[in-house]
């Protein structure tokens, strides 16, 4: 079988290869604090060696990682992972096309796993063994993730059964699916099937009540495609831990201690993409409604709330979609829907540049304004200076036209009758 194989292979490279490698490091380190005050220079030269030894075994673990799981799952999602490698074995001149749903269910991790490396096989073979020009890649999803790799390379009449289909099939029947592999249209085609079942949604809790915690927990428990992997108690626990465990999604609340809920969002959006926060919390006003969605959060629910609405958030929010509480939703619409705020004149101007421009087109003296506004004569001049510099007016008289134009400087007096000329009021 391919999993016993790969097994043995690990095992043998931590046997044979890490194992020995940080041994020796160690005895090496022992020799170098040994020699660091009678021979300094020998102490350099065992450290510089046990830098390049170190280096090379975190290669190793790096390769033995990648073995175990690809890190391109986690950080781009199947379809990206599959396009990264495409792009790789595209150097060779071959031209490879990779065609998905926009959005593809959440994937058990097995089933991920499966399909990259019978993807990536398929392509290889295509690639180093039927010289192909082009391959088409093409990944569906329903009850079962169906894979198909096409090329129009050379294709024998009879495929033997060498190391790679052998094992892209047996990666196929592990779990319950098939994979086949031949002679297509146009050259070869290889076609997995790999059952999803009941997909099982993984989901972490944060929230600084135990009694919260418990009672969610207890709640998802009892629900059949939904797996508690972890709980946290504050903010920077729940970032470390979705790092961690990658769970599908983490259902968190806003005020916690230590880090909050909107700022771990941030963090875990940047750190761990794939997780989808959902927010469940007491808070409903729109700063925290928004600065959840604008941290990344990607559904918004009241505590409170039913096990259906927050069963269905979970599973809404693990397949891609937003989702808000119904009470959430209706401040959401009632927000965009609403005109936009009236435009404020003179943006460029602060508010008490803009005060006193109201009073100056109003036709008030300094000494008025200053009295009305609480400052003094010279801040009112100094105010004026910066308003004439910023609209790029060259005395009063031109600044209470522009002002006026804006509707400044109107309310509370009479406007004139038509026809009658508009004239600045008398400059004190």
């Amino acid at each position: 079988m391919a999993r016993e194989e790969e097994r043995r292979r690990l095992r043998r490279d931590l046997h044979d290869g890490l194992g020995p490698v940080l041994t020796g490091v160690t005895f090496k380190a022992d020799a170098a604090g040994n020699l660091i005050a009678a021979d300094p220079e020998a102490a350099r030269s065992l450290v510089a060696e046990l830098r390049a030894e170190t280096a090379g075994a975190i290669n190793d673990i790096r390769r033995l990682v990648y073995d175990l799981r690809p890190p391109a799952l986690d950080d781009l999602g199947l379809v990206g992972a599959i396009r990264q490698r495409a792009a790789h074995l595209q150097r060779d001149g071959v031209a490879i096309h990779v065609a998905a749903p926009a959005a593809l269910p959440a994937l058990p991790a097995a089933v991920e796993a499966a399909a990259f490396r019978i993807a990536t096989e398929a392509m290889t073979n295509a690639v180093r063994h039927a010289g192909a020009g082009s391959i088409h890649v093409r990944l569906d999803a329903g009850t079962e993730l169906r894979l198909r790799v096409s090329d129009d390379g050379v294709s024998p009449r009879d495929w033997r059964p060498g190391v790679g289909l052998s094992s892209m099939r047996e990666r196929a029947a592990e779990l319950g699916g098939s994979c086949t592999a031949g002679p297509g249209a146009g050259g070869g085609e290889v076609v997995a099937i790999l059952p999803l079942g009941s997909i099982m949604i993984t989901v972490l809790l944060a929230d600084d009540h135990p009694v919260v915690r418990g009672g969610l927990r207890a709640l998802l428990g009892s629900i059949d495609g939904l797996n508690v992997v972890g709980e946290a108690a504050n903010g920077r626990e729940a970032v470390r831990q979705a790092v961690t465990h990658r769970p599908d999604v983490l259902v968190m609340d806003i005020q916690m201690p230590d880090v909050d809920g909107i700022a771990a969002t941030r963090q875990i959006a940047r750190d761990a993409p794939g997780v989808a926060v959902l927010m469940l919390t007491m808070y409903h006003d729109d700063d925290s409604v928004f600065a959840a969605m604008r941290a990344g959060a990607r559904g918004y629910l009241l505590k409170g709330a039913e096990q259906d609405e927050i069963v269905r958030a979970i599973r809404s929010v693990a397949a891609g979609e937003a989702i808000f509480g119904p009470g959430v939703a209706q401040r959401v619409l009632g927000f965009f829907s609403a005109p936009p705020p009236p435009e404020v004149p003179f943006p460029e101007l602060t508010g008490r540049e803009r005060d006193v421009l109201d009073l100056i087109a109003g036709g008030r003296p300094n000494g008025e304004i200053g009295r009305r506004l609480g400052i003094s004569a010279k801040t009112v001049a100094n105010h004026i200076s910066s308003i004439f510099g910023k609209l790029q007016v060259a005395d009063r008289a031109e600044a209470i036209i522009r002002a006026r134009d804006a509707g400044l400087g109107l309310q509370g007096e009479r406007l004139p009758g038509p026809g009658a000329s508009r004239q600045p009021p008398e400059v004190p």
